[in-house]
């Protein structure tokens, strides 16, 4: 992950980092995370693969390539059949050639070269009805009226949990075809 995604989640728990860095000799982080007192999350708690998920085709892009590998594993586990992509160029190269060929598009807000807005516009003016969810580690992103005006479907917050995923391809999919 990011440290950027680290220090957000880190942060949110209470948490603290510590950094240890001699030149020449290397770097080391230490994470400190205060200790609850909560239930663990069994397995039934977690979403389980979506039947109405089956068949659904997903364009994942996401710059971090340890972030698509766990995404598109829980996409697969949801039933979605995806196409994941470390770069926005060539995720826009890929949907230009068969735009019909994806049902909603889930896409990092920041990536180099070009932005998940950018993207977003991109695939947009190619394909206006497509769902488009847009992920951030970052709390401050464009205004919600230039999310709005893209026709941006939701904004999940990295980290993104199976359950988040779930909740927003499916609102995604149900505004789509209302």
């Amino acid at each position: 992950m990011g440290l950027s995604v680290v220090y957000t989640i880190v942060k949110e728990h209470g948490g603290v980092i510590e950094v240890d860095s001699v030149p020449g000799k290397g770097t080391t982080f230490n994470v400190w995370l205060p200790a609850i007192d909560a239930p663990v999350a069994k397995k039934d708690d977690l979403p389980s693969e979506d039947s109405s998920f089956h068949g659904t085709r997903v364009l994942f892009v996401d710059d971090e390539e340890s972030l698509v590998g766990v995404v598109h594993g829980g996409l697969a586990k949801l039933g979605c059949q995806t196409t994941s992509v470390n770069f926005p160029l060539e995720a826009l190269s890929l949907f230009k050639e068969n735009p019909e060929s994806f049902d909603v598009v889930i896409t990092d807000y920041s990536m180099p070269k070009m932005n998940g807005i950018e993207l977003a516009t991109s695939i947009k003016s190619i394909r206006p009805e497509i769902p488009v969810i847009l992920c951030t580690g970052f709390k401050e992103l464009a205004p919600k009226t230039t999310m709005d005006d893209i026709g941006i479907s939701d904004l999940l917050q990295k980290p993104i949990s199976r359950k988040k995923l779930s909740q927003a391809i499916r609102k995604a999919l149900d505004e789509k075809n209302s």
